[in-house]
């Protein structure tokens, strides 16, 4: 078994409570740096990811940050060990762009098995993402984090993912 899998089956099984989603499953091979990295999210207690698509008016809401300048992508980010995956997506779509939302629909969960070098054990992590709806603030990008907020009616040539599947079905 995983280093995270039950962490990663409690978060299933709470966000399957509320909601009926697909789960999708990857292997990543990890260099020393990514390995370090994935170590450091479980010292912290991060189970994975949660990202917002957030739609108002028949737009939706992407950011570009700092440091991939050159893509826009869902807000969102770590889930923190006492928070549920809504409202890490919640708390980050407000943190990164100045904007309240309410999550009511999870688009899909991938469940990322992330292969270190040599004998160590996998780890697994959690991303999901979710559908939500503008409730109200004004678009403000996160100081240090986030370059630029946008609405968008189509997807812009550059997107990463999960704003391209999202974009292909949602607008």
């Amino acid at each position: 078994m995983s280093r995270g899998t039950e962490a990663v089956e409690r978060r299933l099984t709470a966000l399957r409570e509320s909601y009926e989603f697909p789960v999708e499953r990857e292997t990543f091979d990890l260099d020393e740096r990514g390995h370090e990295r994935a170590l450091e999210r479980r010292e912290w207690g991060v189970v994975g990811t949660a990202r917002v698509w957030v739609e108002r008016d028949g737009a939706a809401l992407l950011v570009r940050e700092v440091g991939r300048p050159e893509t826009w992508g869902v807000p969102g980010g770590l889930v923190e060990p006492d928070e549920s995956v809504v409202e890490a997506g919640r708390r980050e779509v407000r943190e990164e762009t100045g904007v309240d939302c309410e999550p009511f629909d999870v688009a899909y969960a991938h469940r990322a098995v992330l292969s270190p070098p040599g004998d160590d054990p996998d780890i697994e992590e959690l991303a999901v993402a979710l559908l939500g709806r503008y409730r109200g603030g004004d678009v403000r990008p996160e100081p240090g984090e986030i370059r630029d907020v946008a609405w968008f009616r189509s997807l812009p040539a550059s997107v990463r993912p999960p704003a391209d599947r999202l974009g292909a079905t949602r607008l």
